[in-house]
Formats: structure tokens, sequence, C-alpha cells
């Protein structure tokens, strides 16, 4: 077998020019951190060529060398971490050039420029060695391997490869600081031996000149694999037969120079899968990808992948005589190319059938074959986990590692640290690729910490090596960033957790809501706006470009966190409605500043808990009391998934949760699925009150209410479709034992229980627009995206169906009941999947589900329909077969809710619907039309009885605020608004307040 880490030499001359006349001229040293890691400032920009120059040894005169300055310096760290380093500290050298040896003169200009030490006469000999296997240290001396010695004598590098010599000098420029470099030993080499990074991903690949920065990157952290697989490239898949253009094989050039120049090797990888004809037209296809491939070779790739992967062909037979030929055909007869490296259409655990059993003794035995582990994206790859597909391929697998992708997910950001990678797995594989995210820049935080773990999995720890990647990638902001990627870093590596330092401040403030406490959230979340404010502001402008929506809305939560902990801390003091209301208007202001952001951030701790704060805030301005219920405790016959108990239902804290360990019907030990609470004896129940899912997920949908009173008979209260929040009220019914009962058998998600209440002064806020609907489709469910997912309310969760659409196909919602229904809104084709939307399809109503009517077409991906209908169910039919999958992100029908008529504007310029927030109890939910047209009109609230109204406002205009306070007899007198206004209305009399100048109002109190 070919060894795919085999080198030509590519460099092919010696570097000849002059020496320095003395060593007296002035250098430029590399930037470095405290702890001495190399950083760099751009790290989207390749470093620049040195003028650094040298001549051959025997030209040098043979004078005895001026011994450097010696004293003790702290060795700085050194990353990836090396395998072998001699001290913590050590006496130093500082020379003020190099005298390079004749075999070291290559690396001439990578040796100054790194270390900004000129090549000079009479400096610090530097002497670079070859030496095959079997002399010293043979444990260091692989391919890739080195030994770097320094002493005030000179510096000694050994290694077997130039590209161990470069992973020598990489380790060198990063112990020398400024000018001065430890006298050290260092023996190192990589446990894996392919190490890298695969362009794999869908949507926006990266630009020409990321790639390039990207290998400078790769070669910096001793990385020696890219695949060049972008799945937006068409020549690379859709279009595979054809050839590129000048102008295209101009930059593929360009690229493949820019990572030879870097120690990386450059994998063109071809996905031909999808409409190669395997039958009568094989040759002629398969020529054309021979004749492809070769206009690559001639420009230098010497590493070739074809693809097979997310086809819908499972030919076993045909794919494997495709990556056979190319083997024979191709690879072993061209010079010094690699095996080949493939992936066939099968490519993780859950995927296998007998595909993979007929292909799997088929495949050359050469071939590297890939693998993405237990899963397409999975928390863990452990040895234990590969050895029956190692078995089956008779082969060590190459790990195509799917992270930090987030294709799918467009909306996550995964810029934690490497994680979940065995410490020994480098005895299981053959080598390991990670697929990035489209936004290469936050990539390369991950990737740093990947290059880290691969190089030496036993030294490697993630939070140090995590620390180290922010240094490198914006040393100006570090903390920062670190500060950002501790509230975004929720990934399915690490089972979705975040936030973990103000997530302990939490769970201390809701155990004690001491001072103490308080103060403690405001100035976490203070840190959290001065951290998001630095990066805008860092040197690293691309890789806030990358990052910015993330980041707004992390100071959006900044600003209400430490807003609504303020309030807090305002309500053990004072209690001053002048002060909470300014806050409360704070809150609602950086709140609002997130609609239509659809990234998700602290979306395990942050996110639930905001949702849950309405009658907190209530409470704290006095329009409620303290939540209390009947004494319960949980009773369910389904399992809980990792901590997530059953005792989160009854807890009263509405961010934990109860989470079945999979559907209801699998989690429940019976069959029967369902949870609830024992009251401890019979009693007079009026209300339910239950909250589930978190963040638009996990909710239920379909389910009975029951009640008993012996836990064995069961009585039902009602059965229906249902939204995250449900009460149940003006029940009179006697029992011990409610419980929720889940009735959709077809139901694939999981499901989250907040709050399960009984007997509560709970309320939640009123119906305001979207209406309470369940969905139902025919289509074939991918994954996860089941179909409650499209109507839950949230744009970021979305319907997948497992293939394309076809005439007849549905996805249909149900209110219920018929309904009154002012407005459909339809979204498919979600970012990241934009081209998933049905193509050609049809919007329909019905009363009764048997007799339809037609509103509209649907051809585009959002479909906005304004009607004056009474419907039940709203369904959307594929009307032509299309190839596209569908995805739909929302399926929702408004309907106006009943104002009362107290309220009215003198000009209907916002729907009446809104005007509900100013009755409805709640605070949170507030009366804020625009500006330009409000401004002038007026809000009139009519009074049948004599009596004191209360007026709360958010935001007053700078030039202030009035009411016009009216009796019967049209007398009236003006009163100036304040945050908390008191206004005596007469019998039968009316207020007019004047709209505009950013007046905000929170609630009217009869």
């Amino acid at each position: 077998m070919k060894h795919i880490l085999r080198l030509t030499f590519l460099y092919l001359t010696v570097l000849t020019v002059a020496l320095f006349a003395s060593c007296g001229g002035e250098t430029n040293p590399p930037s470095h951190t405290e702890g001495g890691t190399k950083m760099d400032t751009n790290p989207v920009t390749p470093p620049p060529e040195s003028s650094a120059s040298t001549e051959s040894e025997s030209d040098i005169p043979e004078t005895e060398p001026t011994p450097p300055p010696i004293t003790d310096m702290t060795v700085p760290a050194v990353y990836p971490v090396p395998l072998f380093i001699s001290a913590a500290s050590a006496p130093s050298v500082a020379p003020g050039c190099l005298t390079l040896s004749e075999e070291a003169a290559p690396f001439a200009a990578t040796l100054c420029d790194r270390l900004g030490i000129p090549a000079g006469e009479n400096g610090l000999p530097v002497t670079l060695t070859y030496r095959e296997l079997g002399d010293e240290f043979d444990d260091y001396l692989t391919e890739e391997g080195y030994i770097l010695s320094v002493t005030s004598e000179g510096i000694s590098i050994t290694a077997e490869t130039p590209r161990g010599a470069y992973y020598a000098i990489q380790t060198l420029s990063q112990i020398t600081v400024d000018g001065r470099i430890p006298a050290v030993t260092i023996k190192d080499a990589p446990r894996h031996e392919l190490r890298g990074v695969i362009e794999g991903f869908y949507g926006t690949a990266w630009t020409h000149d990321f790639r390039k920065a990207l290998f400078a990157f790769m070669g910096d952290n001793k990385m020696n694999l890219y695949i060049y697989a972008p799945k937006d490239d068409p020549k690379h898949r859709t279009k595979w037969r054809e050839s590129y253009t000048g102008a295209e094989l101009e930059r593929m050039q360009e690229l493949i120079d820019t990572a030879s120049g870097n120690y990386v090797k450059f994998v063109y990888a071809i996905s031909p899968g999808g409409d190669i004809n395997l039958g009568t037209g094989y040759d002629r296809d398969f020529t054309a990808l021979m004749d492809k491939c070769e206009s690559m070779y001639q420009l230098g790739v010497r590493d070739f992948a074809i693809f097979l992967d997310d086809i819908l062909t499972l030919d076993a037979e045909g794919h494997a005589k495709l990556l056979n030929d190319f083997q024979t055909k191709f690879i072993e007869t061209h010079e010094g190319v690699s095996d080949l490296i493939a992936i066939t259409t099968e490519y993780c655990d859950p995927m296998l059938t007998s595909y993979t059993n007929k292909i799997a003794p088929l495949i050359h035995e050469d071939i590297e074959l890939m693998w993405t582990g237990p899963g397409v994206v999975t928390p863990s790859i452990t040895n234990q986990s590969l050895k029956a597909i190692t078995r089956k391929f008779d082969r060590k697998m190459f790990i195509w590692w799917n992270y930090p992708v987030n294709d799918v997910l467009v909306n996550n950001l995964y810029m934690g640290a490497c994680e979940g990678l065995e410490t020994t797995l480098y005895q299981s594989i053959s080598g390991l690729v990670a697929n990035p995210m489209n936004q290469g820049n936050a990539s390369l935080v991950p990737l740093f910490t990947t290059a880290d773990y691969l190089w030496n999995p036993e030294a490697y720890d993630k939070s140090v090596s995590l620390s180290a990647a922010a240094s490198h990638v914006a040393p100006d902001v570090a903390d920062a960033l670190l500060t950002f990627i501790g509230m975004t870093s929720a990934s399915p590596m690490n089972e979705n957790t975040d936030s973990t330092h103000i997530k302990a401040l939490l769970d201390a403030y809701k155990a004690d809501k001491s001072p103490e406490n308080i103060l403690a959230l405001v100035n976490a979340f203070d840190r959290i706006i001065h951290a998001t404010d630095e990066l805008k502001g860092g040197e690293n402008q691309a890789l806030y470009a990358e990052i910015r929506e993330w980041s707004e809305k992390l100071h959006a939560y900044g600003v209400m966190g430490k807003a609504f902990f303020e309030m807090e801390l305002e309500y053990t003091k004072e209690k001053d409605p002048e002060v909470l209301l300014p806050l409360l208007g704070t809150y609602k202001e950086a709140e609002r500043s997130m609609t239509g952001n659809p990234r998700l951030v602290s979306n395990f701790v942050l996110t639930p808990f905001f949702q849950t704060l309405g009658n907190r805030m209530n409470m704290l301005l006095g329009l409620g009391e303290t939540i209390t219920c009947a004494p319960a405790t949980p009773i369910t016959d389904c399992a809980h998934y990792q901590n997530n108990i059953p005792a989160h239902m009854t807890d009263g804290d509405d961010s934990t949760y109860f989470w079945t360990a999979g559907t209801l019907a699998q989690a429940s030990n019976n069959g029967v699925g369902y949870f609830g609470v024992d009251l401890g004896q019979v009693m007079a129940v009026t209300n339910v009150y239950v909250a589930t899912g978190v963040a638009g997920s996990d909710a239920l949908a379909s389910a009975a209410f029951e009640y008993s009173t012996d836990n064995k008979t069961w009585t039902r209260i009602e059965e229906g479709s249902y939204k995250a929040e449900i009460f149940l009220d003006g029940l009179s019914i006697e029992a011990r034992y409610i419980r929720m009962r889940g009735t959709d058998k077809s139901n694939t998600n999981w499901t989250k229980v907040r709050t399960f209440e009984v007997n509560t002064t709970r309320r939640p806020p009123a119906e305001s627009g979207s209406l309470a609907v369940t969905a139902e489709t025919n289509l074939p469910v991918y994954s996860s995206y089941a179909a409650n997912l499209l109507c839950d309310g949230n744009d970021a969760t979305f319907f997948w169906s497992a293939r394309e659409g076809r005439t007849g196909d549905y996805i249909q919602i149900d209110l219920g009941t018929p309904t009154p229904v002012t407005r459909v809104i339809f979204k498919s084709g979600v970012d990241g999947h934009t081209a998933d939307y049905i193509h050609n399809g049809e919007l329909a109503y019905s009363t009764d589900g048997q007799s339809w009517t037609i509103l509209c077409k649907i051809t585009g991906r959002e479909t906005v329909f304004d009607a004056n209908i009474t419907a039940r169910y709203l369904r959307v039919t594929v009307k032509a077969n299309q190839t596209n999958w569908i995805t739909v992100s929302e399926f929702a029908a408004i309907g106006e809710n009943a104002v009362s008529d107290c309220l009215a504007l003198d000009e209907d310029f916002v729907p009446r619907s809104d005007l509900m927030a100013l009755l409805d109890g709640h605070v949170t939910t507030l009366f804020a039309p625009n500006d330009a047209k409000a401004d002038g009109h007026i809000l009139t609230i009519r009074s049948e009885t004599a009596g004191d109204m209360r007026i709360l406002a958010v935001q007053l205009p700078k030039n202030g605020a009035v009411a016009t306070v009216r009796d019967q007899n049209g007398h009236e007198k003006t009163v100036t608004l304040t945050y908390s206004t008191i206004v005596t209305i007469p019998e039968g009399g009316t207020v007019d307040i004047h709209l505009g100048d950013g007046l905000i109002l929170a609630e009217i109190i009869l």
C-alpha cells in the first residue's frame, strides 16, 4: 500500500543569496501571549515571505562564533502540545543572528521570519540532520517526527523528512520570545497519521482567500491534509463532468501551491454518484472522470477522493467497480499519487443495510474508506464503536468528523473545543478530518483544538486548548471571545451544554434571592455586554462579520439580564415603579432588538430562563402575587433522560424540565406514556397549568388530560391538541391524581415538561395572534425534524421531509374547531436549504376536513395570504413532482381576538389584537405602535363607573406625554404621564392618551 504521508521534497533549489554582513540589524519579533504561544493577529492572512538569506556552509569564514548571552526563561506553551519537553524553565540564549547549515538552508526564509532573527555570519549555528528509522529516538523519528535541541552551542533539528523539519521550526517559533530561546530538548511526533480539514459542508463555500489563509493556519498547527469537497461547487458534484475554465484552473493552482508551501496535502474530491452511468454508459462516464482528475494531476494534485455520499443509488457492485477502477487505472498509473480516499453511500452505523454487506468485501484493499462514526453527528467516537465496521471492511477507517459543521442547523454556531474523541482513538483509525462550519474564521477556534487533540491526545486539555485557540484567533479580545463561546457552545459533542458559569449563578439565585446573589448576576450580565462590545471593536473583523448576529443576540441577552436583575435589586429596596418600569422598558427594547434574528444563543440556559420571567415581573410591579399551587409530587411511567428528572415538573422553576428518554411510548414502562402529579389527598381541583417544550422543541401537542382518586381508574377531563403552555380553568372535579397522556403514537419527538401545577395562581399570557394548531403530513420525516416543528411558533425549528415532494403530498394544520382566520403564513426552504421548498403547490381550507376551498398558489419560499374566512383545517398540497426535499419552518393561522369595548383608537393603524396587551394583566406584553403611524393619534379608554385607573408606561417621550380626562359633560383636564400614573376617571368619562414620539405602554388597570 502506498503511504499517504510519504513526501516528494517540494523545494527544488537551495536558497543562495548573500549573508548579512553582520548581525547588528534590527528585527521584528513575532507577537506572543503571556504564556508565550505564538499569535497570528490576522488569522485570515497567510504569513509573508521573509527576505532572510544564507549561503552555503563552505563559504562561511572559519571563525569562532560569538557566544550568545545566557539567561533563564520559562519555556512558553507550544500547540499542538509536544510529546516530550525537557523542562518548564531553562537557561535561554539570545542570538543576534543565525548561521544555517547546508541542510537547514532551504528553511531559511521560514526559520528567520518565524523567529524574528536574521541569518548572518558568526551567529548561533542551526543544523538540520535527516536520519532514517533505526537511529536514536526511533519513537519520535516517524515521517513527521522531529527532535529539537537548543543549547548555548546551537540549535539542532533531527528529522526523517522535510515535513518533520518544518514542524520543528513551528515549535521553535513558539518558544522564541523577543529573540530569546530556552535551552531545551523537545522530542515530538503525531499520534494520528492523517490530520486535517474537509470542506464538505452544504451551503456557501469558503472564499479563495480564506482557503489560502486556512492552509497557513493548518501548517502552523501541524495539520497535514485538506480535502476540497464544497457541495456548492457544481463541478465537484452536480456538474462533475465539466472541466474547470482557465481562470478556475489558475485559482486551483494557487490553492495547490499554497497548501504545498505549508506542508498540507491538497486532496481533490469529486462526487459523481448522483448521475454517473454505472451501466452501458459507464466507459464514457469513467473516461470523463479520469480526464477531470488528470487535469488536477497536471496542476500538482497527488491526492484524490471519490465521494458517493448523500445519493439515492444503492448499487453496491457498481460503486465498488467505480472505486476499484479508479484505484487501479488512475492512482496506480500515476507517479507519486497516494491511495484513493472514498466514502460510500452508507457512512455511519444507523444507515447500514445489505448495501454495505455487499460492497465491503468488494472494495480494493488499498482504498482509504471514510466513516462518520456511530451517527452522522455523534457525541463520541470510541475504539469500541469502530470494531464492527473495521471488521466489516477489513481496514482501519478514516474518520469524516462532522464537527463543528452547522450546514443543517444554520442557526447554531459551534465554537466549543474538540471533545468526545477517545484518547487512544489513533489505535483504531487511519486518520481524521474535521468538517467545519460555513463560517470559516469562527471554525478556526474548534479546528485549533482539534489539531491539538490529533497530535497528542494524551496531553490534550480542552479548556486550556480552547483558551489558546481564542488567543490565536483573536489575541486582542481573547477573553471576550471565550465569554462569547461559553454562551454559544452547546452542541451534540458536549450533549447540549452551555453557559455553565452563569447557570451556576442562576441556580444560586433560584435557591436564595439574596442581594448578594442578585448582584453577582447583574455583574455577570454586565460582563456579557462588555464582551460583545469588545468583539464588535476587535481587530479580527473577518471573524466578527461571521458571528455578528449571534453576538448581537447575546448582547441583547446581556442587557435583558442586567435590567431584570437590577429590577430584582430595586425590589429588595424601594420597589419604586418609577425605577422598575424604565428597567422593564430597557429589557423589552433589548428583547425587541432580536426580532427577526433566529440565531440560537444559550439555548439551554438563558433562552428558557427569559421565557419564564413574565409572572416574576408582574409580581415585582405589584400586578400579581408569588405563584402558589397545591403541593404535589410528580408521577410518570416514563424513564427520564440524563439528570432531567420528573421532580423538575414541580420544583417551581420553569427553566428546569423533566425530559422523557425517548418518545412517550418508547420511554414508558407499560406503554401508556403519561406524566402528572399526586396531590397527596383527594381535593377539589379547579385548574391545571402545564408547560411543555423548551425553545420551541420537544413540546407535547396531542394529549388527553385525565384524573383519578386511586391511581387505578382514570376519567378523561378533555382531549385535544395544545400549544406549549396549557391552562385548563373552570374545572369542578374531586381528584388526587392528575395526568397528561400522549395520544399521538406517530409522534417521533421526545417530551420536555417544565411545569405541572394544579390549583395555581399562575395564568398564561392572553392569546393575541397565532392560533393554536397541530400539524399533520403524509410525508416521511427526516431524522428528528418532526411535523409539529412547523407550527411551534419558532422559525429556528422546522419540519424536514425524508424524500422529495411528489404530487398529492400535503402538509396540514388543524385549529381544533372552526375559527375566524384573517391571515395565513407559510414559510418553506429554510436557510442552508433554500431550494427545499414546495415549487408548485396550493393552499386550501376546510371546516370539516372533507370539502376544500382553494385560497392561493404556493410557488416560493414564503407565502402570506390575507383572508376573511372561518376554517378548522388549512392544507398545502404538492401539485407537481419535484427533486427537492421539503422544509417548512412556519405554517400559522392568525386570528383576531376580541378587544374590550372600553378601548378604541381614532384610526385603525394597528390590528385591534395589539390592544389586548393593555388589558391582559401582563406587563411584559406591550402596546408599542410604530411611531410614524401612531404620531398624532389618540387611544381612548372609556369607563361606565367612576374610579381610579392606573396607566403603566415603559418608555416616555423626551418632551413628555399627556392624557386628557373628560367627563360626561365635556369638561376636561390634562394629566402629565409618568411611568406609573394614577388617573381618576369620572363615571361615563373617557381618558384620551396622546400617542407617538416613542410612548410605549405596558398595562392599563381599571
